[in-house]
């Protein structure tokens, strides 16, 4: 039987371009909601969490846990260009079948 030369076809059907961008688009409003909410709440927050500090030593902890987050995205994509965690949830849904 002679190769074919037709590309060979995945059997999982592929995904529109307009909800992909639709799922990152509700990812990003989530993620900056929750930004939004706990920086809105830091000090609350932070007196519940660090109770035995001085106000000014519970808001600068709580507002330091803040900016860890924040400052923490951008260093987490860098040193992954999203390959890494693709091809690791493609092998591990490959190992499962339903």
């Amino acid at each position: 039987m002679p190769p074919s030369s037709a590309p060979a076809s995945d059997s999982a059907p592929r995904q529109s371009p307009v909800r992909t961008a639709l799922a990152g688009i509700i990812g990003n409003v989530l993620e900056w909601f929750d930004f939004g909410v706990y920086g809105f709440f830091a000090s609350e927050i932070s007196s519940q969490f660090f109770p035995g500090d001085s106000p000014v030593a519970q808001r600068i902890k709580g507002f330091l846990v803040f900016a860890i987050g924040f400052i923490g995205r951008p260093i987490g994509a860098s040193c992954s260009d999203g390959s890494a965690t693709g091809s690791a949830a493609a092998r591990c849904s490959r190992c499962r079948s339903w």
